[in-house]
Protein backbone atom coordinates (compact mmCIF):
# COMPACT_ATOMS: atom_id res chain seq x y z
CA UNK A 1 0.00 0.00 0.00
CA UNK A 2 1.27 3.44 -0.76
CA UNK A 3 2.55 5.57 1.58
CA UNK A 4 3.11 9.28 2.00
CA UNK A 5 4.33 11.25 5.04
CA UNK A 6 4.47 15.17 5.78
CA UNK A 7 4.88 17.64 8.73
CA UNK A 8 4.48 21.36 9.06
CA UNK A 9 5.22 23.27 12.66
CA UNK A 10 2.58 25.78 13.23
CA UNK A 11 2.68 28.75 15.95
CA UNK A 12 -0.58 28.50 17.11
CA UNK A 13 -1.39 25.34 19.80
CA UNK A 14 -2.83 22.17 19.31
CA UNK A 15 -6.18 22.69 20.23
CA UNK A 16 -6.72 25.81 17.71
CA UNK A 17 -5.20 23.87 14.92
CA UNK A 18 -6.86 20.63 15.33
CA UNK A 19 -10.19 22.82 15.79
CA UNK A 20 -9.32 24.33 12.56
CA UNK A 21 -8.05 21.14 10.58
CA UNK A 22 -10.94 19.17 11.34
CA UNK A 23 -13.71 21.72 10.77
CA UNK A 24 -15.22 19.88 7.28
CA UNK A 25 -16.50 23.14 5.84
CA UNK A 26 -13.13 24.68 6.42
CA UNK A 27 -11.13 22.29 4.09
CA UNK A 28 -11.63 23.82 0.63
CA UNK A 29 -9.85 27.38 2.13
CA UNK A 30 -6.79 24.68 3.04
CA UNK A 31 -6.96 21.88 1.00
CA UNK A 32 -6.64 22.84 -2.95
CA UNK A 33 -8.35 19.20 -4.43
CA UNK A 34 -11.34 19.75 -1.99
CA UNK A 35 -14.23 21.71 -4.40
CA UNK A 36 -17.08 21.51 -1.46
CA UNK A 37 -18.02 19.51 1.40
CA UNK A 38 -21.63 18.49 3.09
CA UNK A 39 -21.15 17.21 6.49
CA UNK A 40 -23.64 14.32 6.98
CA UNK A 41 -23.09 13.43 10.50
CA UNK A 42 -20.56 15.56 12.56
CA UNK A 43 -17.82 14.33 14.15
CA UNK A 44 -17.16 13.88 18.33
CA UNK A 45 -14.62 11.72 20.51
CA UNK A 46 -17.49 9.44 20.67
CA UNK A 47 -18.77 8.88 17.81
CA UNK A 48 -17.49 8.89 13.98
CA UNK A 49 -19.21 11.49 11.48
CA UNK A 50 -19.57 11.76 7.99
CA UNK A 51 -19.08 14.28 5.55
CA UNK A 52 -18.72 13.90 1.15
CA UNK A 53 -16.57 15.52 -0.70
CA UNK A 54 -16.54 16.39 -3.84
CA UNK A 55 -12.48 16.65 -5.15
CA UNK A 56 -10.34 17.60 -7.86
CA UNK A 57 -7.06 15.20 -8.47
CA UNK A 58 -5.37 15.00 -11.68
CA UNK A 59 -7.85 16.78 -13.85
CA UNK A 60 -10.36 14.48 -12.87
CA UNK A 61 -13.68 14.98 -10.02
CA UNK A 62 -14.54 13.08 -7.61
CA UNK A 63 -17.12 13.20 -5.16
CA UNK A 64 -16.10 10.93 -2.18
CA UNK A 65 -17.51 9.66 1.36
CA UNK A 66 -15.60 9.83 4.25
CA UNK A 67 -15.68 8.35 7.47
CA UNK A 68 -13.86 10.81 10.57
CA UNK A 69 -12.55 9.46 14.17
CA UNK A 70 -11.41 12.00 16.38
CA UNK A 71 -8.80 10.98 18.97
CA UNK A 72 -8.28 12.68 22.33
CA UNK A 73 -4.54 11.68 23.80
CA UNK A 74 -2.68 12.73 21.11
CA UNK A 75 -5.13 14.72 19.20
CA UNK A 76 -5.76 13.14 16.31
CA UNK A 77 -8.15 12.50 12.96
CA UNK A 78 -8.49 9.67 11.13
CA UNK A 79 -10.34 10.57 7.56
CA UNK A 80 -10.93 7.97 5.20
CA UNK A 81 -12.75 6.76 2.54
CA UNK A 82 -13.31 3.36 0.53
CA UNK A 83 -15.00 4.31 -2.54
CA UNK A 84 -13.94 6.05 -5.86
CA UNK A 85 -10.49 5.27 -7.71
CA UNK A 86 -8.38 5.38 -5.04
CA UNK A 87 -9.30 4.43 -1.44
CA UNK A 88 -7.52 6.00 0.56
CA UNK A 89 -6.76 7.27 4.55
CA UNK A 90 -5.64 10.46 5.78
CA UNK A 91 -4.36 10.32 9.44
CA UNK A 92 -2.93 13.75 11.80
CA UNK A 93 -1.39 13.71 14.85
CA UNK A 94 -0.95 16.66 16.45
CA UNK A 95 0.91 17.52 19.47
CA UNK A 96 2.57 20.35 20.77
CA UNK A 97 5.63 21.54 19.74
CA UNK A 98 7.29 24.70 21.71
CA UNK A 99 5.07 27.18 21.86
CA UNK A 100 3.12 25.71 18.26
CA UNK A 101 1.63 22.80 17.07
CA UNK A 102 3.68 19.78 14.76
CA UNK A 103 1.32 18.32 12.49
CA UNK A 104 2.20 14.70 11.18
CA UNK A 105 -0.04 13.90 8.43
CA UNK A 106 0.57 9.92 7.41
CA UNK A 107 -1.79 9.44 3.96
CA UNK A 108 -2.34 5.58 2.76
CA UNK A 109 -3.90 4.92 -0.34
CA UNK A 110 -5.09 1.72 -2.29
CA UNK A 111 -5.17 2.77 -6.06
CA UNK A 112 -7.48 0.76 -7.97
CA UNK A 113 -8.38 0.89 -11.97
CA UNK A 114 -5.89 3.41 -14.26
CA UNK A 115 -4.69 5.26 -10.52
CA UNK A 116 -3.22 1.28 -9.49
CA UNK A 117 -0.64 1.78 -12.71
CA UNK A 118 0.06 5.84 -11.95
CA UNK A 119 0.40 5.29 -8.08
CA UNK A 120 4.02 6.43 -7.86
CA UNK A 121 3.84 8.98 -9.55
CA UNK A 122 0.26 10.59 -7.91
CA UNK A 123 1.28 9.90 -4.65
CA UNK A 124 4.36 11.75 -5.39
CA UNK A 125 2.19 14.49 -6.68
CA UNK A 126 -0.36 13.89 -3.44
CA UNK A 127 2.27 14.27 -1.19
CA UNK A 128 3.67 17.65 -2.53
CA UNK A 129 -0.16 18.85 -2.85
CA UNK A 130 -0.59 18.13 0.98
CA UNK A 131 2.75 19.32 1.82
CA UNK A 132 1.29 23.22 0.17
CA UNK A 133 -2.24 22.33 2.32
CA UNK A 134 -0.71 22.02 5.46
CA UNK A 135 1.76 25.29 4.60
CA UNK A 136 -1.79 26.67 4.13
CA UNK A 137 -2.79 25.93 7.74
CA UNK A 138 0.31 27.29 8.26
CA UNK A 139 -0.49 30.30 6.73
CA UNK A 140 -3.93 31.18 7.32
CA UNK A 141 -3.91 30.37 11.42
CA UNK A 142 -0.40 31.93 12.18
CA UNK A 143 -1.91 35.20 10.13
CA UNK A 144 -5.10 35.05 12.06
CA UNK A 145 -3.17 34.96 15.29
CA UNK A 146 -0.96 37.78 14.97
CA UNK A 147 -3.92 39.62 13.55
CA UNK A 148 -5.83 38.82 16.82
CA UNK A 149 -2.69 40.26 18.81
CA UNK A 150 -2.36 43.32 17.02
CA UNK A 151 -3.12 46.44 18.93
CA UNK A 152 -6.12 47.88 16.87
Amino acid sequence: MPTAEVHEHIDCPPQDVFAYVTDPHRLPEWLNTVLEVQEVRPATFEQPGQYISVSRFLGRRFNLTFRTVLGAQPLTILAETSAGPVPHSWHYTFTPEGSGTRIKLIIEAEPTSFFSLAAPLALNLLQRQVQTDLHTVKHLLEAARMASASPV
